[in-house]
């Protein structure tokens, strides 16, 4: 067998080994909170007002085409991800592996692409506005090397770039203006601004918005004041830290001594292993290919529970950096090898799409409540975009295309280190996967055969038997004041009343909750149920409800209570939920 069959096998092996792994564990648990909130928002788009992100609607058709099955929804959400950021990929290495390389760079695609994934660092995998943000953004990337490979004077590439502009708007408007000030500046740098172009994207993003707006709202004045709404909202819901230059920064990005050394040690690992591969010399490569075998052999080890996960020690919230070992060492190697053979000539105005890629990351973080370091690495995919053009500005050799393999292999052996470590203590869920062995049933959250922890599920059937024994039926009301709890609401075929997820523990959680109660009609409130939580970390006060003269005591009826498991939604120790009956 010849080396170049052996790295494909290789290549391919581990790329496919990745998804189906990946694709196995989209059956496993759901959160309740964000997660639960996000289904809610897809499953009824039309339900609620002062909604700023209409994700929920463009997520509608697929979730109804599915039948609601979530583990199917979750397949076809990571599958179009991963798709888009494949095609992305093999867009980039066209130009210079192409007629040499043909099968090695749709391998070598298919590896890198698993980086549009980083977001599971954090087992959140059911699709949401940030999933669909990445989606428009990888087609926007798509857009960019459209311009950079043509004069620009193209119909279509600008009535596409209109369209995906005015859909990434209705889904986070912040994202969108950041990304239409990158455009503008790309093609402005570049040279590739045609004026009449942009008066074409401009009519076709505004003919998307208005169709959006019909659709919610059946007027563009009603949209307008959806928005509004929603963003009077996240003020008062925030207060004072709304819209502040603080939420930049908001948060620290706890990247303590142990993590700093791992990155730092597996970015000269890599970078050791890529030169030692990427050597004339057979021997010398051969020990470059002995100790990227040493690497494969140890992550699916940790994979498969024979090894520690060396980044137990790391915070939930900081593991994603250790992708930037991918980073580091891709750069490091387009250095060497730029100093090499130093050529400014290739770039022209390659560099400013380079520079989009490594702000598209920033762009999408734009507008969140967390530090946007830190939430722009969820979108990471960007930045080794950017380092696979900046390679291939570089003099094609097969040096430089055995480097390629050893880093898209170690981003994919980084992403299974990650999501490993996601899945045995998944965000908000009481148990890890040991503990994932309870297929869903009896409830509203279809899965298929999505599999929950045995107090998860405990919970849900319990919370779901006492309601159904005191007269609820499907599609009732419910006035979620536990704070946290927007998944249990759907998962027993309640409608949550108001507001997808009456959100606790913010300043303004109450202000914003009496806000919501008055912006409906008195009666619909006095006869939905109501679900509290008097000691929940996130609780509401069901005081909330004198603001449209009812009162919780006297205007309901307490009909049982139910323990809630510690660490789902978050609680950080377990907690009693009181459910209530309207009189």
């Amino acid at each position: 067998m010849t080396l170049d069959k052996a790295e494909a096998i290789v290549l391919a092996s581990c790329a496919l080994i990745v998804f189906i792994w990946i694709g196995y564990l989209c059956h496993f648990g759901i959160d309740i909170t964000d997660e639960g909130f996000h289904l809610v928002s897809i499953a009824n788009p039309l339900s609620y007002s002062g909604t700023v992100s209409q994700s929920g609607l463009l997520y509608y058709p697929i979730y109804q085409f599915l039948s609601g099955d979530l583990v199917l929804f979750r397949l076809f959400n990571l599958g179009l991800i991963v798709c888009l950021s494949y095609a992305l990929f093999y867009r980039c290495f066209s130009s210079a592996y192409k007629t040499k390389f043909p099968i090695g760079i749709i391998l070598i695609s298919a590896c890198l692409s698993v980086s549009a994934l980083l977001f599971l660092s954090i087992w959140q995998p059911t699709p949401s506005y940030n999933t669909l943000n990445e989606i428009f953004l990888l087609l926007l990337a798509h857009t960019f090397l459209s311009f950079d490979r043509d004069t620009g004077k193209s119909i279509l590439p600008w009535l596409f770039v209109g369209t995906l502009g005015a859909l990434i708007f209705v889904v986070k408007a912040t994202t969108a203006l950041a990304a239409g000030l990158i455009f503008l500046l790309y093609i402005t740098v570049s040279r590739k601004l045609h004026w009449s172009g942009l008066i074409l994207a401009g009519a076709s993003a505004l003919s998307v918005v208005f169709i959006v707006a019909i659709v919610m709202d059946g007027s563009v004045s009603g949209y307008i004041e959806r928005i509004q709404s929603g963003l009077a909202a996240g003020k008062i819901l925030l207060g004072d830290s709304w819209g502040s230059l603080s939420m930049i920064w908001r948060g620290k990005l706890n990247i303590d001594q142990y993590l700093l050394v791992s990155i730092v040690a597996l970015a000269l690992y890599i970078l050791i292993t890529a030169q030692l591969y990427s050597s004339a010399s057979r021997r010398v490569a051969c020990l470059g290919g002995l100790l990227l075998l040493v690497f494969v052999l140890f992550v699916f080890g940790v994979a498969g529970d024979i090894f520690v996960n060396p980044i137990d020690r790391v915070r939930t919230t900081s593991r994603i950096f250790l992708a930037l070992s991918i980073v580091f060492a891709g750069v490091a190697l387009y250095c060497i090898n730029f100093f090499k053979s130093p050529n400014w000539n290739d770039y022209g105005g390659s560099v400013w799409l380079i520079v989009s890629m490594c702000l598209l990351p920033y762009a999408f973080a734009l507008g969140s409540y967390s530090n946007y370091f830190y939430v722009a690495l969820k979108a990471g995919v960007f930045f080794i975009v950017a380092i696979i053009l900046l390679i291939c500005k570089v003099e094609f050799s097969k040096a430089h295309y055995r480097q390629v393999i050893v880093l898209s292999l170690s981003m994919v052996l980084v992403l299974v280190l990650l999501i490993d470590k996601s899945i045995d203590a998944p965000h908000r869920q009481p148990e890890g996967r040991l503990a994932f062995n309870s297929a869903l049933s009896g409830l509203e959250i279809h899965g298929g055969r999505l599999l929950l922890p045995s107090l998860t599920l405990s919970y849900l059937s319990s919370i779901s038997s006492l309601a159904k024994s005191n007269g609820f039926q499907k599609g009732d009301a419910m006035l979620d004041l536990s704070g946290a709890s927007p998944g249990t609401i759907m998962a027993i075929g309640a409608k949550n009343l108001a507001s997808a997820w009456m959100i606790g523990g913010y300043v303004g959680s109450e202000s914003r909750a009496i806000a919501s109660l008055r912006s409906i009609e008195v009666d619909a409130v006095e006869n939905a149920w109501v679900l509290t939580e008097p000691n929940g970390k996130r609780s509401i006060s069901g005081a909330v409800l004198d603001s449209v003269g009812l009162n919780l005591e006297k205007d309901y009826v307490l009909v049982g209570e139910v323990m809630i498991p510690q660490g789902l939604g978050g609680r950080p120790k377990g907690a009693s939920q009181f459910l209530y009956r309207p009189r």
